[in-house]
């Protein structure tokens, strides 16, 4: 059998129907049903919702290149990173979160990118769209240009990938666990070890509509900032991090936090939280206490923006300019969606 040059490796746990999207949109591109280059592998957490059911008919349509497994128990969503990528035949092996769709044409791109590094085999990572970059790759050559270009972005694990070589000669990959943040753990070591990495900004995965307007559920504070920036101090203290990225790095990440708090996107912290998870990387710096009127202004402005009573002829002001400005110009299809846009949220006040 054929050795496919990409795995597309799901880690799943009981989104049966955000998966269904997500398995439509891969299964109908063309460079899956056309070559042998690609597969996709599951590995179910010990789903208690239609997973089993929807993996085990797709598995039977594609039998050579759709790999189903459950765990006979919830191992957790870090371990089961690995397991996933353990069972993978490809070269290459990508996450892929539950919740995304890909884009046309994404998959037949990415096996490209495989292909032409498959004798190098640097670190690859997708960012997905996350930055406004006009080049559409970019080298980086050391750790400080890695974090300074993607950020925090690597904790997201759609982003990441990993050859079959380098996983195979990685005997402790979920190290980090305990810390949510496997795939940052990896990338870090991997780039460390003098790993170049080539970044690609266009977007393959969008997340599916409906899963982008849930919450985030877990704790951001504790995984998001102090754990994140936990796995960079030990390179910073070795001198394989300048302490000039590092604080960049610090600045951005609070900026983000404060962005997507203020947004309702990530729950209130709690009492007590800031103080440790926050603090302890931040006490000292006159920046953080730079952003907290920041912070409060653009809570309350958020807050305010959501009464009934100000969001509803608000949204309807900005539905009815952009109507306007559809039908007076139709062949902007921006307008059309943005009135889309504002018509759905009227809808939902």
């Amino acid at each position: 059998m054929t050795k496919p040059l990409l795995s597309i490796c799901i880690p799943t746990y009981n989104r049966a129907n955000f998966l269904e999207i997500a398995l439509a949109s891969l299964v109908s591109q063309k460079a899956f049903l056309d070559t042998e280059e690609i597969e996709i592998v599951i590995s179910d957490n010990a789903s208690t919702d239609g997973t089993r059911r929807l993996c085990e008919t797709h598995a039977g349509k594609f039998p050579s290149k759709f790999h189903y497994h459950r765990n006979a128990e919830n191992i957790g969503g870090d371990l089961n990173f690995e397991k996933v990528i353990s069972l993978a035949r490809g070269h290459y092996a990508e996450l892929y979160n539950d919740y995304l769709y890909a884009v046309d044409g994404s998959l037949g791109e990415m096996t490209h990118f495989v292909q032409e590094n498959l004798q190098e085999k640097p670190v690859l990572f997708f960012l997905q769209g996350r930055l406004n970059k006009k080049e559409n790759k970019h080298l980086c050559a050391n750790l400080d240009e890695f974090v300074d270009y993607v950020s925090f972005r690597t904790t997201w694990i759609g982003g990441f990938g990993i050859w079959r070589q380098d996983f195979d000669a990685m005997t402790d990959f979920s190290r980090y666990s305990k810390g949510l943040l496997v795939q940052t753990d990896v990338l870090l070591r991997l780039v460390c070890a003098g790993k170049p990495a080539w970044i690609y900004a266009k977007e393959y995965f969008k997340n599916i509509p409906t899963y982008t307007k849930t919450k985030v559920s877990w704790n951001n504070m504790r995984v998001s900032c102090y754990n994140y920036l936990s796995l960079l101090l030990p390179y910073v203290r070795s001198g394989q991090l300048s302490r000039s990225t590092y604080r960049s790095e610090k600045k951005k990440l609070l900026r983000i936090l404060i962005r997507v708090w203020a947004q309702k996107r990530i729950d209130i912290p709690e009492k007590g939280e800031i103080a440790k998870y926050v603090l302890p990387f931040y006490r000292r710096d006159w920046f953080f206490y730079a952003l907290l009127p920041y912070a409060a202004f653009a809570f309350f402005k958020n807050r305010l923006m959501d009464a009934s009573f100000i969001a509803v002829p608000l949204t309807k002001l900005k539905m009815n300019v952009y109507g306007y400005l559809s039908a007076k110009f139709p062949h902007k299809t921006s307008y059309a969606k943005k009135y889309q846009k504002y018509q759905n949220r009227l809808q939902n006040l």
